[in-house]
């Protein structure tokens, strides 16, 4: 059963850029968007915690990738 609704890499991007701007204050950022503040925290406390992950590739990414080589 799935837990909630699923939000796209885009969207929480969004809503990160705002918390890290610092012009509002997270509860204030999680009303407009109408999300949890708890769920906004996290995504915060996630993306400080590895900042490098917004750069990987996805395996979608790889895939497409391997498949361009063996088409060459």
């Amino acid at each position: 059963m799935p837990r909630g609704k699923s939000y796209t890499p885009e969207f929480k991007a969004k809503v990160l850029v705002e918390v890290l701007k610092e012009e509002s204050s997270i509860s204030e950022i999680a009303a407009k968007y109408n999300l949890n503040t708890n769920m906004v925290r996290n995504w915060r406390k996630q993306f400080l915690d590895h900042p490098e992950r917004v750069f990987e590739q996805t395996k979608v990414e790889k895939e497409s990738q391997k498949k361009d080589k063996e088409y060459e």
